[in-house]
């Protein structure tokens, strides 16, 4: 048995070809499997579009009204008799949290109670806080697409470190592609001799920044970048330069 759980929160526009995809390919290569949806307060037409699904696919979803992320982890854990006991915070990819989750009946910490009181007093509980989050990002692509086609303009040779999840998820998002990127370094050789999933980029070693010297390197793995830089000081010693997109587009 397979499980997908899926958290959406206004995904009219692209929960439906979501399942519509999962099901084409469960179609093709039969396995059993169940979809979990957790619509948090949705309120574009979320639940409308999810509603056909459950007759052609084993669907369940689950809603609820918007929370900040340790909110709603605690909220979904408490329908099933389970419960966030503690939490620790910790630095990797910018900040995320360790939880801890027991059997209902168990005490909460003081850093869950903590956690959940600081969400709502920074408005993670207010759509507004969504909706500002949306324009930062809109803000950023702007930025950093106009500073990426202002040097491709400008004739310069341009590459990508880091083949990571969240950086595949910017490239597409932003619609960044071999017009702009000529390809990826990444130092797992499991990766090396791949390509990106969406556009396509070829996936080389990073000694390929020396032997190529692409002028610039957008930094896809922005969590490590004083790493990375520190990495690549003969690339910048030889005048290359990074391109840091988070939290700000800055050039290293």
């Amino acid at each position: 048995m397979l499980y997908f759980c899926i958290p959406a929160f206004n995904e009219a526009p692209t929960v439906g070809l979501l399942l519509w995809r999962l099901r084409k390919v469960f179609q093709e290569q039969p396995r059993e499997y169940e979809v979990l949806v957790y619509d948090d307060g949705s309120t574009d037409a979320t639940a409308e579009t999810l509603e056909p699904y459950h007759k052609v696919m084993p669907l369940t979803v689950l809603g609820g009204t918007r929370v900040g992320y340790a909110r709603a982890v605690d909220a979904l854990c408490r329908r099933h008799g389970l419960l966030v006991c503690d939490v620790e915070l910790v630095p990797i990819h910018g900040g995320s949290l360790r939880l801890f989750i027991a059997h209902a009946g168990q005490p909460q910490s003081a850093r869950v109670v903590e956690l959940l009181a600081k969400e709502k007093s920074e408005g993670l509980l207010t759509f507004e806080h969504y909706r500002d989050f949306g324009d930062r990002v809109a803000r950023l692509k702007q930025q950093l697409l106009a500073l990426l086609q202002r040097l491709k303009g400008e004739g310069r040779r341009i590459a990508a470190y880091g083949a990571s999840a969240k950086g595949s998820t910017l490239m597409n998002a932003f619609g960044i592609d071999r017009t702009l990127i000529e390809f990826v370094v990444d130092r797992s050789n499991l990766k090396q001799g791949r390509f990106t999933p969406g556009n396509h980029l070829p996936i080389l070693p990073p000694e390929a920044l020396l032997e190529r010297r692409p002028e610039y390197v957008l930094l896809l793995t922005w969590n490590f970048s004083a790493e990375i830089l520190a990495q690549q000081s003969e690339f910048r010693r030889r005048g290359g330069k990074f391109i840091v997109p988070v939290p700000e587009v800055t050039v290293a």
